[in-house]
């Protein structure tokens, strides 16, 4: 009898062991999940702070790009400029005063990679055709200084030359308002809106807005 009691102390002794053993392990392993979980929250917390903070930056680019094709297009019909008569003219007021896109542009916008693809590419696209605005620009001002200054060492370009770069700006110009209307407003739904990302894409996807059908196309086709 007194044999049986040692054996089953030794085996509640040996089971209230292993319990403590697998406690302690599993104390141990839901920490380990609490404390991943909680540095992934709070990485992603910070992921959508940088995203935010980028999307606010940026829209002041993509609005500047807006506000400046809008405002052009509007003077011009309001001195009812003739349409063969347009590139030049808008390359003239572009030479006098237009918005540059910022040097943290490109480091903004890499903050943003992932959030969507068309909002990635519209960034993307904004910027090249941009610099491209800028590159005709520069030549057409040259042209300009040259036609001004008496006795200059260079010889202007030919008229027609300064035609085709000054068509080249005007497309550019209705070109990168189109992307940066359509960017904005991807940041706007996607990135600074409170309602969730998720959901705003089934709605994007299931009732998309004009912007949004504009930007389909302007991806697909690469013109407005």
């Amino acid at each position: 009898m007194r044999i049986n009691l040692i054996i089953v102390r030794c085996s509640m002794n040996e089971f209230a062991s292993f319990i403590h053993r697998w406690q302690t392990l599993i104390g141990a392993l839901m920490g380990g999940i609490f404390a991943l979980a909680t540095a992934f929250v709070v990485a992603g917390s910070a992921i959508r702070r940088a995203q935010r903070t980028a999307a606010v930056l940026l829209i002041v680019d993509l609005l500047s790009v807006l506000r400046v094709s809008d405002n052009l297009k509007r003077l011009a019909q309001e001195q009812s400029v003739e349409e063969t008569k347009y590139p030049l003219w808008v390359s003239k007021k572009l030479s006098w005063r237009r918005p540059k896109l910022t040097s943290a542009y490109d480091s903004l916008a890499a903050n943003l990679v992932g959030v969507d693809y068309a909002l990635s590419a519209h960034l993307s696209l904004l910027k090249i055709v941009y610099s491209n605005l800028e590159e005709h620009l520069a030549r057409i001002e040259t042209d300009i200084e040259d036609r001004r200054t008496k006795g200059s060492p260079r010889i202007p370009r030919a008229l027609q030359a300064t035609e085709a770069d000054a068509s080249s700006v005007a497309s550019a110009l209705r070109l990168a308002g189109a992307h940066a209307t359509c960017a904005a407003h991807l940041l706007e739904e996607l990135v600074l809106s409170r309602m969730p990302r998720s959901l705003k894409r089934i709605r994007m996807c299931c009732c998309p807005t004009e912007v949004e059908l504009t930007s389909k196309k302007l991806l697909r086709e690469g013109k407005i």
